[in-house]
C-alpha cells in the first residue's frame, strides 16, 4: 500500500472513530468501501456507516436487531443476444451492493461496495468478497434469513 493510501485509511479510521466516540459506540471491524466506512459495534449490535460521497459527510446507525434481511445485490448492465457466448457474466457487472431490509418498516437501505465506474476491475473480487463476508457476519448478527445474491 502507498503512503498515500496508508494515510487516507489511516485519516479515515480516525474519522469513523471519533464519531463513534461521540455516540458511545466501540467498533469490532471496520471497512472503507468506496465512498464510505462503515464500522461495526459487536455489543450494541449496531453498524455505523460515514458516508462522505459527493463531498458531504454524512452518517448513520443502522440497528441491526431492526434488520430482517441482509443481501448481496449485483447489478448488470444490459446483455445483448449472444454476448455470453465469448465473454463472462461478471464482465458485465456494474455495482456490488449490500441491502438491509427491515423487519418493522418496509424501507431498505443499500450500501455500496463496487461500482464499476468508480473502482478499478483488478479490485472487483476483493470487493466482493468483502460484501459477501459482511453480509454473512451481518446476517448473523441481526438473526436475519440471508438472500446471499440477488440480482438485477
Amino acid at each position: 500500500m502507498s503512503n498515500w493510501k496508508t494515510a487516507f485509511a489511516k485519516s479515515k479510521y480516525l474519522e469513523l472513530s471519533e464519531h463513534g466516540s461521540r455516540l458511545n459506540l466501540s467498533f469490532t471491524s471496520h471497512l472503507i468501501t468506496g465512498n464510505a466506512i462503515i464500522g461495526l459495534d459487536g455489543i450494541k449490535n449496531c453498524l455505523f456507516v460515514l458516508d462522505t460521497s459527493h463531498g458531504v459527510t454524512r452518517s448513520y446507525v443502522i440497528d441491526l436487531n431492526k434488520v430482517h434481511a441482509v443481501s448481496v445485490i449485483k447489478t448488470y448492465r444490459n446483455i445483448e443476444h449472444d454476448e455470453l457466448k465469448n465473454r463472462s457474466i461478471t464482465e458485465f457487472l456494474e455495482r456490488i451492493a449490500l441491502q438491509f431490509h427491515f423487519s418493522d418498516t418496509n424501507d431498505t437501505i443499500v450500501l455500496p461496495f463496487y461500482d464499476c465506474n468508480a473502482d478499478q476491475e483488478k479490485d472487483r473480487q476483493q470487493l466482493e468478497l468483502n460484501a459477501e463476508n459482511w453480509q454473512k457476519m451481518l446476517s448473523k448478527m441481526s438473526g436475519s434469513r440471508s438472500d446471499k445474491h440477488v440480482g438485477r
